[in-house]
């Protein structure tokens, strides 16, 4: 059944909501199929012909690896440096077999490789780097030196990198308008009444359209967490 017309007779009372669950969960479950998991990347990745498989890797570990070093103190040029070297380090390091799952997840495996090379590079510009940064800056920076700490950064830039995948993958299931008042609601934080106002909606429809949203990101989230 096409998405609008699902959610249309949702609205009306013209369609049961398991209807629309079954298909929000087959959308899952067709997304889990057709998208690389972990399993498979690293497998992948030991043909340094598949470059697909490097893609995969860029796409998916890149942004939080970037953020991370951002966070640990470096300025944007460094942080992408970082981001190069870490996955470059990161793609040997699997294609030597040196990451056993029985001993960790992978993105803690990328976690040290990621931290290592950061703090190589932080090692090289400490100089240049403390003379750019203010007193309060540099006190952060130093910080961010304990393990458990870098962790725990390293830990909520994962986290947001795997919201930022599901938030993706429901605006690609659902249609614009569906996902827009989900959005101005739940994200941005405006009442029902000021989404239908804006969007030439109903309240109601907006509250279906938040709850049908949020439903689907329930469920998709432990799928992304399990593949990534």
């Amino acid at each position: 059944m096409p998405r609008r017309l699902c959610s249309a007779l949702l609205i009306s009372g013209g369609l049961r909501s398991d209807s629309c669950r079954g298909r929000h969960m087959a959308s899952i479950d067709d997304w889990a199929r057709t998208t690389i998991d972990s399993d498979t990347l690293v497998a992948r990745l030991r043909d340094t012909r598949d470059q697909d498989a490097w893609y995969q890797v860029e796409a998916r570990y890149g942004p939080p690896v970037e953020a991370f070093a951002r966070r640990l103190g470096l300025d944007n040029e460094f942080a992408q440096d970082a981001r190069q070297e870490a996955l470059a380090a990161f793609a040997e390091a699997l294609r030597a077999d040196k990451f056993d799952r029985r001993r960790g997840r992978l993105r803690d495996f990328l976690f040290g490789i990621a931290r290592n090379k950061i703090l190589d590079i932080r090692s090289r510009e400490m100089g240049r780097l403390r003379r750019a940064l203010q007193p309060d800056e540099t006190a952060f920076f130093d910080r961010l030196a304990s393990e458990d700490q870098s962790q725990q950064v390293w830990e909520a830039e994962w986290q947001l990198a795997v919201r930022a995948q599901c938030l993706k993958e429901a605006q690609a299931k659902f249609s614009p308008d569906t996902y827009l008042m989900f959005h101005r609601k739940a994200i941005e934080g405006l009442s029902s009444a000021d989404v239908a106002q804006l969007m030439n909606k109903t309240p109601s429809a907006v509250d279906m359209a938040a709850h049908h949203v949020r439903t689907f990101l329930r469920r998709i989230r432990p799928v992304i967490e399990e593949v990534f």
